[in-house]
C-alpha cells in the first residue's frame, strides 16, 4: 500500500476518534471568555455573579471562578430516563473539601453532582440520581481523604441504558461504579445548574472554586472517550493539525520529485 494511503487512513482514524468524543453532545461550556455553549444546540448560559478566572493550563479568563454566592443557569431542563443513557464531565477545583457544596444539579433533588463533608468530615465526590419514590436511582461515592484543596481534578459519570451501569471517574480512573435497580427516575420541569442546587435533606449549597469545560451527552462514555477528556483536551486537534500539515508536506515533497525526475 503506498505511503500516502497509509497516511490517509492515519487521519481519517484520528478524525473519527475526535469525532465520536463530540457526538451526542448535549451542552458543552469552554468558557473560552463566555459561557456559550459549544454544543451546536446554542444553549448558553447565564452567568449570575461566577467571574472569569485561569483555567488548569494559566490560560487567563478561560475558566469560571465561583465565590460561594454564584452559579451558571444553563437555561435547559435536561433530564433521562432508567432507559436513556447520559454523561457529564467536568474539570474543577475547589477551596475547601470539607464544606458541602454542588457541582450540577437543579434547585430540586433530581440529581446532583456535588462535594463536601461538613456532616461526615471527609472529603468526598458524589452523584447522585433519585427516583420518584425518593430513594437514590443511581448512588456513586468517593471518600478516601486523597483529594486536594486548590487542585484541578477532571470527573466524569456515566450511564449505560443497555446495562444500566453507572460509574463514577477522576482523572480518568474508575472510582466506583452501580447498576441500578429497575425504578423510575425523577424528571423535575427545572433548568441545569453549575455552581448550585440540591445537596442533601432539603438543603441547597453553593460551590466555592473554579470549573471549566463542562460537558453533558446523551450516550454513554466509553472509559477510552473519559480518558481523552481527562487529557488535555487539545490533543486531538494538534495531532490532527500535525497530521494534516504533515501529509500536505509530504504530497508537495513527492510532486516535487516526480517533477525532477521528469526533467532528468
Amino acid at each position: 500500500m503506498p505511503k500516502w494511503n497509509i497516511l490517509c487512513i492515519l487521519l481519517l482514524i484520528v478524525i473519527s476518534l475526535n469525532a465520536d468524543i463530540i457526538s451526542n453532545l448535549e451542552l458543552k461550556y469552554t468558557f473560552d471568555g463566555n459561557a456559550n455553549d459549544s454544543s451546536g444546540k446554542n444553549r448558553n448560559g447565564t452567568v449570575v455573579n461566577a467571574v472569569l478566572t485561569t483555567d488548569r493550563f494559566g490560560n487567563a479568563s478561560q475558566a469560571y471562578r465561583f465565590n460561594g454566592n454564584a452559579y451558571i443557569n444553563t437555561n435547559t431542563d435536561l433530564s433521562w430516563g432508567y432507559s436513556s443513557s447520559f454523561s457529564m464531565s467536568m474539570w474543577f477545583k475547589t477551596d475547601n473539601f470539607y464544606a458541602d457544596q454542588v457541582l450540577l444539579s437543579k434547585t430540586n433533588y433530581e440529581y446532583s453532582l456535588k462535594i463536601g463533608g461538613l456532616w461526615t468530615n471527609d472529603n468526598f465526590l458524589n452523584f447522585e440520581y433519585w427516583n420518584t419514590g425518593g430513594g437514590g436511582g443511581i448512588g456513586l461515592f468517593y471518600s478516601q481523604n486523597q483529594l486536594q484543596n486548590n487542585t484541578w481534578y477532571h470527573t466524569a459519570v456515566t450511564y449505560d441504558a443497555a446495562t444500566h451501569i453507572s460509574i463514577l471517574y477522576i482523572n480518568g480512573q474508575e472510582i466506583q461504579r452501580s447498576t441500578a435497580a429497575n425504578t423510575t427516575f425523577r424528571d423535575l420541569a427545572e433548568t441545569m445548574l453549575l455552581g448550585y442546587g440540591y445537596h442533601w435533606q432539603g438543603e441547597n449549597r453553593y460551590f466555592t472554586g473554579s470549573m471549566d469545560d463542562v460537558m453533558v451527552y446523551s450516550r454513554n462514555l466509553s472509559v477510552g472517550d473519559v480518558q481523552q477528556l481527562a487529557a488535555i483536551p487539545e490533543i486531538s486537534n494538534i495531532v490532527i493539525f500535525s497530521l494534516g500539515l504533515f501529509l500536505i508536506s509530504f504530497y508537495i515533497l513527492s510532486h516535487l520529485r516526480v517533477k525532477s525526475r521528469v526533467k532528468m
